[in-house]
């Protein structure tokens, strides 16, 4: 050391000892696992308010060999999806609250690091699951021949998937869903005891029937998805409840079936109904008037965003104004808030304006109106057509025109509290909670939550609101309509015959409900 010119400060030095400190960890014979004060540092860690201390403490997870690390933290990485501030505040509820507990729970119990043997092979050791993909570096010490123990493993690897297969199946039939309480049960999987025996009649045509003991029921596999509709829960935790007891992957394939059949045309047909002739069309306008006191309305119409994980292909068609990609789902409802029209296949870059453009039902809309006095209701940023009614922004109180934008606003809001309910009941759906699928997969699971929405709102089932702080997170990361002041629309008329024509509509309805009013 006197060669290279180094000293030692012995006042900072320990020599002879067994044990060691070092940057928060001991330093052992044994191995390196952290100091027991850090340990309880870790424990009273309080819950990050923002996403600079949430970055802060899943920071201190890097480098940790955590068993299921990438799951456990899903959760919380879902809240720095897109790019967000440092002091944008986040809210840690429900799953993501359980997920820091977990992770707290997970770096006490951090597995103790050993020294390398450099007398033994190094071998990387991989793993992946759907969030993600990792691996370790590992020795095999005092084996004379590795191949042997891999054989060993392997066979025993199977004999334990069978007999957990086993376990699990024999499990499930000691644990029956249906037998808990019925509120519990509407609780857990959103619909009541019947109407999932009905929606396993329906779904029974377009699913793999069991074929051994092991195999799951149509009963259980719908259950299974359910719950995740129900609460956008990672999948392993809807796996361990103990009336499922499946694995992830099955969790994951279950989720796939059930989808896939509730997208079925004959599902979709059944449940999403669009009115198909002059006496259901007369039936919803009636309904319409009676609630609402407004005249020829069809449906109301609106977007609302749902968040998936960055798509691998088109990733400009999905990145929204908020900075967080998603789906920008186009919903038709009736005056009973149920869904009649669904389009989930536009990403978040598109503007709701773009997506009724091109949706087939602007051109049946269209033809429906030159005989009919028929439209639907939408916010400022649709374009007034005679077919879509829009609101006029900057209408003065007490006018013609003040209270028609009062009936307007009043009418529509039905499609706002519809994407609310929809949203309380199926939280998957939720911006915060984040689809960790493709587009297509993300879009069939909307279609899904559609479906079973309507089948909920028929039988009045019951639901549990969002809570506040849900409620307004959820508005706050939703894209706001711009208004168009009606001085531009007017402006705009001279060059715009289709414009022209919704004025004028639009003008006799005004004049029509004003009269009304006062001859009332």
């Amino acid at each position: 050391m006197q060669d290279y010119g180094m000293v030692i400060n012995t006042s900072k030095c320990v020599f002879g000892a067994s044990t060691v400190t070092f940057l928060g960890y001991t330093v052992s014979p044994e191995g390196v696992k952290s100091l027991t004060s850090k340990v309880q540092a870790i424990k009273d860690f309080p819950v990050p308010k923002n996403v600079k201390e949430l970055r802060r403490f899943l920071g201190m997870l890097n480098f940790r060999f955590v068993p299921g690390a990438a799951e456990t933290q899903a959760p919380l990485n879902s809240l720095l999806t897109g790019a967000v501030k440092g002091s944008h505040p986040v809210n840690i509820t429900g799953d993501a609250l359980i997920a820091f507990e977990k992770c707290k729970e997970d770096l006490c119990n951090a597995t103790l690091l050993a020294y390398p043997d450099l007398n033994s092979k190094l071998r990387v050791v991989t793993d992946a699951s759907d969030i993600a993909i990792g691996g370790v570096l590992q020795q095999f010490k005092d084996v004379s021949d590795e191949y042997e123990i891999f054989e060993f493993l392997e066979e025993d690897n199977k004999s334990k998937i069978v007999e957990d297969k086993i376990e699990r199946a024999i499990l499930r039939s000691q644990m029956d869903s249906f037998s808990i309480d019925d509120d519990e049960f509407i609780k857990r999987y959103r619909l009541s005891k019947n109407l999932v025996l009905e929606l396993c009649d329906d779904l029974r045509p377009f699913m793999t029937k069991p074929a051994k003991f092991t195999d799951l029921s149509i009963e259980t596999k719908i259950l299974i998805a359910l719950s995740f509709y129900a609460t956008g829960s990672y999948q392993r935790p809807i796996g361990d409840i103990a009336a499922h007891s499946v694995p992830q992957q099955t969790v994951s394939a279950v989720l796939g079936q059930v989808t896939q059949g509730l997208n079925m045309p004959q599902l979709r047909s059944k449940y999403i109904r669009f009115p198909r002739d002059a006496a259901q069309r007369r039936a919803n306008i009636l309904r319409f008037y009676n609630k609402f006191g407004m005249p020829g309305v069809l449906g109301c119409i609106d977007c609302t965003h749902v968040a998936m994980v960055r798509p691998s292909q088109n990733e400009e068609r999905y990145y929204c104004r908020k900075q967080y990609h998603s789906l920008n789902v186009q919903l038709i409802c009736n005056a009973d808030m149920d869904i009649i029209s669904v389009d989930a296949s536009y990403g978040g870059a598109s503007h709701d304006a773009f997506i009724w453009s091109n949706h087939p039902l602007k051109t049946h809309m269209e033809d429906l109106s030159t005989s009919e006095a028929i439209w639907l209701l939408g916010d400022s940023g649709y374009p007034l057509r005679r077919y879509l009614m829009t609101p006029i922004v900057d209408a003065p109180p007490n006018t013609p025109e003040g209270y028609y934008t009062d009936m307007h606003v009043r009418a529509r809001n039905v499609i706002e509290r519809t994407i609310g309910l929809m949203k309380a009941r199926f939280r998957c759906l939720l911006v915060h909670r984040v689809l960790h699928y493709e587009p297509h997969m993300a879009a069939s699971i909307v279609n899904a939550c559609v479906i079973l929405h309507n089948i909920c709102n028929k039988a009045n089932v019951s639901v549990e609101e969002l809570q506040p702080e849900e409620a307004l997170r959820e508005y706050e990361l939703q894209q706001l309509t711009t208004p168009r002041q009606d001085s531009a629309v007017n402006s705009r008329a001279a060059q715009n015959p289709e414009l022209r024509e919704g004025i004028t509509v639009r003008n006799n309805l005004i004049d029509r409900l004003w009269r009304s009013r006062s001859a009332t």
